[in-house]
């Protein structure tokens, strides 16, 4: 079974997480000797891992399903801009942009682990770069799934009817579209009327564990720092947050939550869950530069030793959707600082509900903090056995058993 993995990432544990379990169901279910490729445009040493890195971006997904003028363009544009970023040292290869068309007529399946990338909140070069992955698999006959992600919305302006149309196309064909969010599933079936959508949590939630054999070359030996584990808090800021509101405010919110958990005796461990949230980490840590007990942690986890790392704490305090999803997967109680619906929806799933807060508004008091701070600190073990319930019911179902249901039918 030759597998191409796209929409994932490694400057994100989140992003990284997906393809660990992707690469960890393939080879549970298809047999370890399926060889995995990984589909990115990042410069990364793979020497440790059982997959291979297959560069793409624009051009080379254009080279693959162009037309003769466009191939040629894409061609020229790829070899130019890989050349410069070779002899830049950005790069390893001036011809790698022709890397996936060399291997794409051996794959025999598609698995997309995009978060969200299709949306009218995105530019269009992302939207474009997602349907293209769907129409390579569409022209060269390779069953492709999307798998647990979020959608929409859907509001293109003056491109609307254009969007329309191309959405629809590119999503009829996936063998089946897994919506994280009912809000995504419904725009989905009831806006575009496709009929191969399902709801499915996210899938980092519904993996029972990852054997680091199927992920790792030699034996996994996981770097996490000794902490000190009696009455430790984590927080992990988002950087995308300051998107959505003013710096300071946001900034002081974290400053008043540390001052609470300060007074109640709690040590606090400051920690990035993707690489460009540690800014925000030393932002916060630069309130408090004398005090002791709020401590940064500037290690660059994996998405395998985050969830090691993160065992020591009694809560979190976390902004990142996976940094979240981690935590529940190992029965970690969140308050979790979001602004989507996705947050809204899986500390509904997990029976959280109360300790979600979105910074970006500020639609809560001083007060409604401090409440929930010493509700959760006080109903940790209630929180934890609440969380394990639910996940036992996530559990019980996983997305990967519809598709090793339809390749196995199909390879029969």
């Amino acid at each position: 079974m030759n597998v191409l993995i796209v929409g994932a990432n490694f400057s994100n544990k989140g992003a990284q997480s997906m393809l660990f379990v992707t690469i960890d169901e393939i080879r549970k279910r298809f047999g370890k000797d399926s060889k995995i490729y990984y589909q990115t445009h990042e410069v990364m040493d793979l020497t440790d891992y059982k997959f291979d890195r297959v560069f793409s971006n624009q051009y080379s997904r254009a080279f693959l399903i162009g037309d003769l003028g466009e191939k040629v363009f894409a061609l020229i544009k790829g070899v130019g801009s890989s050349t410069i970023k070779f002899f830049l040292k950005r790069g390893n290869r001036p011809f790698e942009v022709l890397d996936l068309k060399q291997i794409i007529k051996k794959i025999d399946l598609i698995i997309d682990v995009s978060g969200y990338n299709l949306g009218s909140k995105w530019p269009n070069h992302i939207i474009d770069n997602y349907l293209l992955n769907i129409e390579i698999a569409k022209k060269y006959d390779i069953p492709i799934f999307m798998m647990p992600q979020s959608f929409g919305p859907f509001e293109f302006k003056n491109q609307q009817d254009s969007m329309d149309i191309r959405i629809k196309e590119c999503m009829s064909y996936p063998k089946i579209v897994f919506a994280r969010e009912r809000e995504g599933f419904n725009l989905l079936v009831n806006k575009c009327g496709l009929t191969n959508v399902k709801y499915s949590p996210d899938l980092v939630l519904e993996n029972t564990g990852i054997d680091p054999s199927n992920i790792y070359k030699s034996s996994y030996t996981p770097n996490v720092p000794a902490i000190d584990t009696v009455d430790s808090v984590g927080v992990l800021p988002n950087m995308r947050s300051f998107d959505h509101a003013e710096k300071d405010k946001i900034l002081s919110v974290y400053k008043f939550v540390l001052e609470e958990l300060l007074n109640m005796g709690k040590k606090v461990y400051l920690f990035r869950h993707s690489f460009e949230d540690l800014e925000a980490c030393k932002w916060i840590k630069a309130m408090f530069q004398n005090e002791e007990r709020v401590v940064l942690i500037d290690s660059d986890f994996s998405s395998l030793e985050y969830e090691i790392f993160i065992k020591n704490f009694e809560f979190l305090i976390a902004a990142r959707f996976h940094s979240i999803v981690h935590a529940y997967k190992n029965n970690i109680p969140c308050i979790a600082f979001g602004w989507a619906v996705k947050y809204q929806e899986l500390l509904s799933l997990m029976k959280q509900e109360k300790y979600a807060l979105d910074i970006t508004i500020g639609s809560f008091t001083n007060q409604d903090i401090s409440e929930i701070l010493q509700d959760m600190s006080q109903n940790v073990k209630n929180n934890v056995e609440t969380i394990r319930v639910q996940l036992r019911g996530v559990q019980a179902n996983n997305c990967f058993d519809s598709v090793e249901k339809i390749v196995k039918v199909k390879n029969n």
